[in-house]
This record gives structure tokens, sequence and C-alpha cells, in this order.
């Protein structure tokens, strides 16, 4: 339905699904993660030639010490408080480096 990158007026979102609008940020640039993913939504949310205007906003972080980073709880918390009037919907996932490597034979 979307493709992986889509090129709006606010600039270029890594991913839209049916469901989502993703931005993948290393967890060093997590603040930058949580303002675009609010720009993109945002704006997305306003462009009536969407199906679903009921998108997700998502930042997924990768690098740092693990899910448990202090900083994966801080963007977690800056989301929900930046998107409390607006949903009640928001997710911050996080990939630990094992979880794209190849396991060896």
């Amino acid at each position: 339905m979307f493709d992986p990158q889509s090129n709006s007026l606010v600039g270029i979102a890594d991913l839209i699904t049916q469901d989502e609008v993703i931005e993948v940020k290393n967890i060093q640039n997590w603040k930058h993660a949580v303002g675009q993913i609010f720009a993109y939504w945002y704006y997305l949310s306003l462009n009536s030639n969407l199906e679903n205007k009921n998108l997700i906003p998502r930042v997924h972080l990768f690098g740092g010490n693990g899910i448990d980073d202090d900083r994966v709880k801080l963007c977690q918390a800056l989301m929900e408080k930046i998107f409390e009037p607006y949903t009640d919907s928001i997710l911050v996932t996080y990939a630990e480096e094992s979880d794209w490597e190849e396991d060896e034979v």
C-alpha cells in the first residue's frame, strides 16, 4: 500500500506500513527520532489522501546498552507526553545487535 520510504512535505519517513509510521535511529540520535516521528505522523494524519489516518507512531532504536538503556525509557516517556493529546497508541521498540546477526553454524 505504501512505499518503504514516503517522501512528504516534512521529509522522508523510514517506513510506512498500513498501521504504522516508523523512524529507525541509532540510540545516540533518539531525540531526533522523536521530533521526526511527530512531524511525519502529524502530517500523514492530516493528509486526506491516506486510507488509514490512524497510523501508530513508532520509533525503533538500535545500539546502546540494551532494552534497559535509560535512553530507551526516556524516549518512551517523551513520546507518551508529546503524543498524549492526540493518541495513546505509540510504540518505542529496540533491537539488540544479536537480533540481526546470523547464527554461526
